[in-house]
């Protein structure tokens, strides 16, 4: 018994062009072809350029029809097109869209001139050579960019910025030390960093029914949330007691011994609370890290610019939230001290040269002009700093060399890297260099003006021929090779604004991208103007982020809002927060998302209007091609992904409208769901048993802070939301 022939997986040919016509071959996958007499659906096999026409049945003759059937063009992927010209720059009369993700080509093979020689050893090298360069007009946009984002809020943007001549922080001296076996009751500060805050303890033993609702997440109770369970069910007799909640429920035992702090709260390393030495623990009264503490080292010798993503990226204990609520980072710079790495703490506010930018205002990026250096003076500074002349020949070569020492480029890049001052960069310099992740980025951040190797005349290469001597037949080959390679003079004219001179500013892909592009689903991405326009989708989600913070609320709805927090937690309710202060953008973008998903067309958006120097909002809602043809699927798609990923759970208030824009309305939920079942005491001090929704909305209303529905029946439903006025 033999083995059925496998069965083909491939395209079906047919006898005519349409899908009822016989089948009379079969082209399998990843065969080529050229077709002809091609219609809206269907195309005839001119010729096959790879692979070989199947049977439509294993075992039976190929039609020799097939090689002229007649194909489905749907089922065909398009190749690659025939170049119009070879060895050359072509300038396509129409701008080419190009779809995210599509292929442009493949990394090619760098080859040195030592890979020419007769005896040499190949390797392969792949590489793509991008550069990003400007004319004359960047720095007049870079200087208007960057009076916009000093308009912005203080910092605010999405880019932090560590500048040139900031100074880290250390923490401050310890003020005292407490024995080893100090009882204590450690303080709510969400395990960061590397200190925490505690108090001493006392231990208390309470009724059961006086401490209220039970969290077994923080070990405390609603009623007495500074104190601490230490786990012993307490009977009617101190010495009764049990660690058994079962043994504690059938004995009755209706107290529990809770550890209640006493005295003033303070700061002590968090690494003690788990092993503390001999010598006991160090305290800090006050927050360890602070403003005025010591310095780590030196100045920092260039800035250093991170997104919030890359902070957040820091382990737990490089990430600290003082007591002021403000966020602090271990981080390192390279000092002015003979390139030392210096490890410190910034904080995200106060400290001079220390802060949140604007991508617009170019943080980090600086400016250097190299004036008009030619090959020449680079060779002739080399064969100098080498010492590879002879002494009749310094003279000669020595102005050359002034000239490139002296330049404004050379003396930045020397600035950086000559760390022994020397005066020349040895091999030693440059891999330190290269193997300094904080040297690579200030040296990607440099914007250098000089003339770009695919412009220029022959002139600056024929100045090299003296230098070559023995070289010339090879150098006379490089001078040729050059020349086919420069374009400048060839696409200048054909493209419209681009620069005339050759001279212009080169600015570094990675650093240009880096500082201008949010990565798509980042969830902890910061307030950010939006960039360049991107099109709606999930990652706007992680753009202009709301708080969830009482203490960013206006006075004095935020008053009123922690008044009725704090009684109704006194009533055993636990009360979660969703939002309190949202930027305005993000109402935009919420609003309008719901907006299209429910039936709105995505063109008929109205543009973010900001007001009060608010960041735009560059969103592409129709999401246009490059001929600015809308695709109106692909809109409503991500219309949806950004409605799901807000979860709005009720009304969504349009941008400017919404009391959450000004910190004027709170979204909560209540466990139990809106309190039915407990007590709670009203503005006036008076104890109102919460039985319904309505009983909670008007103690709220004693606090002023209105539910939606406090005021009468609406049209849309906003179950979570309380404001100043009900809306």
């Amino acid at each position: 018994m033999s083995d059925a022939a496998a069965p083909i997986i491939g395209l079906n040919i047919r006898k005519e062009a349409n899908g009822k016509s016989a089948r009379i071959g079969l082209l399998p996958r990843g065969a080529r072809i050229t077709v002809k007499n091609r219609g809206e659906k269907w195309a005839q096999i001119d010729r096959i350029l790879e692979g070989q026409i199947a049977p439509v049945r294993p075992g039976e003759a190929v039609d020799p029809a097939a090689a002229q059937g007649w194909v489905f063009l749907s089922e065909l992927d398009p190749g690659p097109k025939a170049p119009l010209t070879l060895d050359q720059v072509v300038i396509p009369e129409k701008p080419i869209p190009v779809s995210a993700g599509a292929l442009l080509g493949h990394v090619g093979e760098y080859q040195q001139y030592v890979d020419a020689q007769p005896r040499a050893k190949r390797g392969w090298r792949q590489m793509v050579h991008i550069e990003t360069f400007a004319g004359n007009d960047l720095p007049v946009f870079v200087k208007t960019a960057r009076k916009y984002a000093s308009l912005l809020p203080p910092n605010t943007g999405s880019m932090f910025l560590i500048d040139k001549g900031a100074k880290l922080k250390l923490p401050v001296a310890h003020d005292t030390t407490w024995p080893a076996d100090t009882r204590l009751v450690q303080g709510k500060d969400g395990a960061i960093g590397p200190w925490a805050k505690i108090q001493k303890a006392g231990l208390v033993v309470m009724d059961r029914e006086a401490l209220g609702a039970y969290s077994s997440k923080s070990k405390r109770y609603a009623k007495a949330p500074d104190a601490e369970w230490t786990g012993w069910f307490v009977g009617p007799a101190d010495t009764d007691r049990t660690l058994d909640e079962k043994l504690a429920k059938k004995l009755n035992y209706k107290r529990r011994e809770m550890r209640m702090p006493q005295g003033d709260a303070v700061w002590v390393e968090r690494a003690a609370l788990v092993s503390c030495g001999a010598d006991g623990m160090k305290v800090w009264k006050k927050f360890p890290l602070r403003l005025d503490g010591p310095d780590a080292g030196g100045e920092a010798a260039f800035a250093r610019v991170m997104t919030r993503a890359e902070l957040e990226k820091n382990p737990q204990a490089d990430r600290v939230v003082d007591a002021d609520g403000k966020p602090w980072w271990r981080v390192s710079v390279r000092s002015q001290n003979a390139g030392k790495i210096h490890v410190g703490w910034v904080c995200e506010s106060g400290m001079p040269k220390v802060g949140w930018q604007s991508p617009w205002a170019w943080p980090g990026f600086d400016w250097v002009e190299e004036g008009q250096i030619q090959p020449v003076d680079m060779l002739s500074a080399s064969l100098v700093n080498m010492g590879a002349l002879r002494a009749d020949e310094v003279t000669d070569y020595k102005m050359r060399a002034d000239k490139v020492d002296k330049s404004a480029l050379v003396k930045k890049l020397y600035e950086q890297l000559d760390t022994d001052k020397s005066g020349y960069l040895s091999k030693a310099e440059l891999r330190t260099a290269m193997e300094q992740p904080l040297m690579a980025q200030a040296m990607s951040r440099m914007i250098a003006k000089y003339e770009s190797e695919w412009g220029g005349s022959d002139a600056k290469w024929d100045a090299l021929d003296p230098l070559m001597l023995g070289g010339q037949p090879e150098w006379s080959a490089e001078k040729l090779r050059i020349k086919h390679l420069r374009w400048w003079d060839k696409v200048q004219p054909k493209v419209p604004g681009f620069p005339v001179s050759p001279e212009v500013y080169h600015i570094h892909p990675i650093a240009l991208l880096n500082n201008f592009y949010s990565p798509l689903g980042e969830a902890n991405a910061a307030a950010t103007d939006g960039g360049a326009t991107s099109k709606s989708g999930k990652h706007w989600h992680g753009r202009f982020l709301q708080s969830a913070k009482v203490a960013d609320l206006k006075s004095p709805f935020r008053e009123g809002a922690s008044s009725f927090i704090a009684a109704m937690k006194a009533g055993g309710i636990d009360v979660i927060i969703n939002t309190t202060l949202r930027p305005p953008q993000r109402s935009y973008l919420m609003y309008y998302a719901r907006e299209v998903v429910q039936g709105l067309a995505p063109g008929k958006v109205p543009k973010f209007v900001p007001q009060n120097g608010d960041e735009p909002v560059n969103i592409d809602w129709e999401h246009l091609d490059a001929n600015g043809k809308p695709d109106l699927d692909a809109a409503k798609k991500g219309a949806r992904a950004m409605d799901q990923a807000y979860a709005a759970a009720g009304a969504i208030g349009k941008p400017y409208s919404s009391n959450h824009n000004g910190g004027e309305a709170i979204d909560m939920k209540f466990d139990p769901p809106w309190g039915i079942g407990k007590t709670v005491k009203n503005a006036s001090g008076v104890s109102v048993a919460i039985t319904s929704k309505r009983d909670l909305q008007e103690v709220g209303a004693t606090y002023k802070v209105y539910h939606w529905t406090y005021h009468g029946p609406k049209n849309k439903v906003d179950e979570p939301h309380w404001s100043k006025t009900g809306n």
